[in-house]
């Protein structure tokens, strides 16, 4: 940005009165009180963080309106098959601006890793963040999915060719698998030999019988990985007593 621009009558948290905020080379440069005083017509924020997102996803099956989430996982997976490296950094590119449009200056975003799209969701979603890398931050997670049972030596080994390619972080979703117990200690495991921190979708379901967020939470803390390991979507927790006993989770 070559030319100073000037927001007038714009709101700042914890501050009262309107202000003009000047930004110069793409940041704020000064903010000082509005001449003559008036009402904000604006209200300035920190740039949004997108915590949660699968740009890789981005933009697919728009009218279809899934019966169940097995429904939607299977509509999600048949979708996945045309994938290309090309289609996907397209699609991405598209998300991101949009984010950045509307003041997402930060985004994780979950990138399949299975036998579907193999690491050419991984190639897509590499190339926009290249490209976006001067205006939105984007963190990548290397997502095992359904389809990629970490409790599986091959599948395994594809989370790792993920890691090589240039993956921030790493995740999975555990409920799927055969064996969970298994499956996490291998993506802890490897979280720890490629001292990456961990975003795990997990028990995405109302059956409180089936819970696996104890079996992280006692690995994360036997680890010492507190602070390194994420735990999203948890629906679950829905479908809980409202009891002090659900503080434990």
């Amino acid at each position: 940005m070559q030319d100073e621009v000037i927001i007038k009558s714009v709101a700042v948290p914890d501050r009262s009165g309107a202000f003009s905020v000047s930004l110069r080379d793409g940041v704020v440069g000064t903010i000082r009180p509005a001449e003559p005083a008036s009402e904000s017509a604006w209200l300035a924020l920190p740039g949004f963080a997108n915590l949660h997102a699968h740009a890789d996803r981005a933009y697919t099956v728009q009218s279809f309106r899934p019966r169940s989430f097995a429904d939607a996982l299977a509509a999600a997976a048949s979708a996945r098959t045309g994938f290309t490296a090309v289609d996907v950094e397209a699609r991405a590119m598209r998300l991101f601006d949009r984010s950045v449009a509307h003041g997402v200056t930060r985004i994780r975003t979950h990138t399949d890793v299975d036998p579907v799209v193999e690491l050419r969701s991984m190639e897509g979603i590499l190339a926009a963040k290249r490209r976006v890398a001067a205006s939105i931050d984007v963190e990548i997670v290397a997502f095992s999915s359904s389809r990629n049972d970490l409790a599986e030596s091959t599948a395994l080994a594809r989370l790792e060719r993920a890691i090589d390619a240039g993956a921030d972080l790493i995740g999975a979703t555990l409920n799927s698998s055969a064996d969970p117990p298994r499956a996490l200690a291998a993506l802890l495991d490897l979280a720890e030999r490629a001292d990456l921190p961990v975003d795990i979708h997990l028990d995405e379901h109302l059956e409180p019988g089936k819970m696996l967020t104890g079996l992280v939470a006692d690995a994360v803390i036997a680890r010492r990985l507190q602070g390194r390991v994420t735990l999203s979507h948890l629906c679950v927790l829905a479908a809980l007593e409202d009891s002090p006993g659900c503080a434990n989770f």
